[in-house]
């Protein structure tokens, strides 16, 4: 009785990755379930094959090739493309104030002392003016009042420190009206390169967002063990078919040695 024939690794593992291969693809099919929603849907369909060389056995295998398509509902397409129109027109918009931007940074920027001066005195004069005149002719009053003439040490001192607050007020207005109008004078000279800033940010490009693709897992083929398993096969039929040997020709030196072969 022959021993059974161990069977070819090959063939076995082409046959299991083909059927490895046709349950991935039933797995693959079955996870693309189409979507329906409120702003839109995700469909699935197959768009044509491919070509896959499995690099073992050089064999060609043709597999389906799939595309996920994001369609929005009408209301929503509606508004992506206002929203993309609104985007083109902000980036025109943009690209005209940014063609005259150089001629605005062209002119060196300017801040006349001169005329800041002029301008925070004239204000500050109309502002505060009969204030003052109406404070010195009351402290003059109050002082004649007290018996002080001018040229007194307490007059003098009286009327110093009334003109020395008045001053310090002037200078802190002064001071402050002079960074007031440099402060006004760097955003007019800003403003214009901020408003294009402004409009650059506006029109922005949406990078699309892609649908994750269904995983499919191809479990791979045992093909080292398939090889290894076959060679231990091939070894127990030669081992049992010399063991076999081996127990017939000691039968065959039994019976020589009992005497079976007396007649000769």
């Amino acid at each position: 009785m022959h021993s059974p024939k161990a069977p070819d690794p090959y063939k076995t593992a082409q046959a299991q990755a083909n059927a490895n291969l046709s349950s991935s693809m039933a797995g693959q099919q079955l996870s693309m379930v189409n979507q329906q929603g409120p702003y839109g849907s995700l469909t699935y369909d197959q768009t044509g094959t491919r070509q896959y060389k499995d690099p073992a056995t050089g064999r060609m295998t043709t597999l389906p090739a799939y595309t996920a398509t994001t369609s929005l509902s009408p209301e929503q397409q509606g508004l992506l493309q206002q929203e993309q129109q609104f985007d083109k027109m902000y980036n025109d918009i943009a690209l005209q104030q940014t063609g005259r931007i150089g001629e605005h940074l062209s002119q060196p920027f300017q801040y006349n002392v001169g005329d800041y001066e002029k301008w925070a005195g004239d204000t500050y004069g109309k502002l505060t003016g009969d204030t003052n005149a109406q404070a010195q002719a009351a402290m003059t009053q109050k002082l004649a009042n007290q018996g002080l003439q001018p040229g007194t040490a307490a007059y003098d001192d009286a009327m110093r420190n009334l003109t020395y607050g008045q001053d310090k007020a002037r200078n802190d207005f002064m001071l402050n009206a002079y960074d007031t109008g440099l402060n006004t004078a760097l955003t007019e000279r800003n403003q214009p390169i901020n408003e294009i800033g402004a409009l650059m940010g506006g029109g922005q490009v949406q990078m699309p967002q892609f649908q994750q693709t269904p995983q499919t897992q191809v479990q791979g083929t045992d093909i080292g063990g398939m090889i290894y398993n076959n060679y231990n096969q091939k070894m127990q039929q030669q081992n049992a078919m010399m063991g076999g040997l081996a127990g017939l020709g000691g039968s065959v030196l039994g019976g020589w040695a009992s005497g079976g072969f007396k007649g000769f």
